[in-house]
């Protein structure tokens, strides 16, 4: 079971076929209400109404592809459950309970929103506190003072040093300059880096 937390948010421009992917199922989820409505009002129709969701609900692939095109998960032989609301617990675990009874490799899309509800994170440009340490809640203050130099700055630095000795060096990351340490070579060779 493969989650996919789809947060929207990234540490530069999200770009290329899987996020205009997600982005498609992110603003096409009007079927699955459409779906929950007629499952609700079929469960309540006497005799024909559990027979008439069963058959419909094996024709949901065909109707999910015309609203909501989940090939490209299918054709990488990926069942693709979502997008799921991924703040409501019992979505997230019925997605799950489901996913598990498939029995094969399941994506599990669940669209949630960095920093919810935590005010300072979500006017935290630079990255909505993804790495931030142990801090005060209400100041935003670190708990204790600085430990000396952090694994992501050595490795920020000794990048940059590398790079001015060596033209051939190149960074490569998943839109993720900052938390991983490469805002200093991105700034000194910004064609070196993607």
């Amino acid at each position: 079971i493969i989650v996919v937390n789809d947060n929207e948010r990234s540490y530069a421009p999200t770009i290329g076929g899987l996020a205009n992917h997600l982005a498609t199922l992110r603003t096409t989820d009007g079927y699955e209400r459409v779906l929950s409505w007629g499952k609700q009002i079929l469960q309540r129709t006497p005799v024909v109404g559990q027979p008439l969701y069963e058959s419909l609900h094996g024709a949901k692939k065909g109707f999910k592809d015309a609203f909501a095109p989940q090939g490209m998960f299918e054709d990488l032989g990926l069942k693709y459950l979502g997008p799921i609301d991924g703040h409501d617990i019992a979505a997230v675990e019925s997605a799950l309970r489901r996913a598990k009874r498939f029995h094969g490799p399941v994506l599990v899309h669940c669209l949630t929103e960095k920093g919810r509800g935590y005010r300072p994170a979500l006017e935290d440009e630079a990255d909505r506190f993804h790495t931030v340490g142990a801090m005060d809640p209400l100041t935003c203050e670190p708990l204790a003072p600085s430990s000396g130099q952090s694994w992501t700055s050595a490795f920020g630095d000794e990048m940059a040093r590398i790079g001015a000795e060596r033209p051939d060096v190149v960074a490569i990351t998943a839109a993720m300059l900052h938390p991983v340490g490469l805002t200093k070579f991105a700034a000194a060779y910004p064609d070196r880096v993607w």
